[in-house]
């Protein structure tokens, strides 16, 4: 009996710390789907065998707005199978599933404002492109793990090639592949893999602190 409800007691605890892991802050300035949402469910979610437009695991593409607006419910992220699957704790249900990282809690705010905001395909462009500070530690290493680490990252990672160190960021740089995939050159795979194309911006900076020498600053 005793060990019944010790039992009990440590699956209660469990439910409630899943539970709590699920309340984010969902009060900020409108969120952008193809800008924000979308770069964190193709670096996270389509990678070989998962929810691409090849593979289609359980018949879903997470790079298609309609597919991912099918597990929303439109202003309750709690209530949204999208949300909810990422918060899931361990095990092979979270998503993205092990070898790869679970979504950071930033990742997972900017996914719950946006179901909260209704859910938009919307786009959002910069007026302005300001390239004035552009740093590895405060610039580039931030738009990689953005947009590329969720399949460039562990175990197994993509091609071979973890995005997570300056060392091998740097030899992408210096064998030209980094620009030539972002850039969409004809001879390089397009990158980021089934989603949109860096923002010109975004390119901007790569491009000024690659001439630079892409330094580790």
């Amino acid at each position: 009996m005793f060990m019944f409800l010790r039992n009990l007691t440590l699956l209660f605890l469990l439910f409630f710390a899943i539970s709590c892991s699920n309340e984010v802050e969902v009060e900020g300035p409108e969120v952008c789907f193809e800008q924000e949402v979308l770069p964190i469910l193709v670096s996270n979610c389509t990678q070989s065998e998962c929810h691409n437009p090849i593979d289609r695991e359980k018949d879903l593409d997470l790079s298609s707005f309609s597919d991912i607006k099918s597990l929303v419910k439109t202003g309750d992220y709690n209530a949204s199978k999208l949300f909810s699957v990422m918060v899931i704790p361990f095990g092979s249900a979270r998503m993205p599933p092990s070898p790869y990282d679970a979504l950071s809690e930033e990742q997972l705010r900017t996914v719950a404002l946006w179901i909260e905001q209704g859910a938009k395909n919307n786009s959002c462009m910069p007026t302005v492109c300001d390239t004035t500070n552009v740093f590895y530690s405060g610039t580039i290493a931030p738009m990689l793990k953005f947009y590329c680490t969720g399949c460039h990252s562990g175990s197994n990672p993509q091609g071979n090639l973890d995005l997570t160190t300056y060392a091998n960021v740097k030899e992408v740089v210096d064998d030209n592949s980094l620009l030539g995939t972002i850039e969409w050159k004809n001879g390089f795979n397009k990158m980021p893999k089934n989603g949109s194309k860096l923002t010109n911006c975004n390119i901007l900076k790569i491009k000024k602190w690659i001439a630079v020498g892409a330094p580790n600053n």
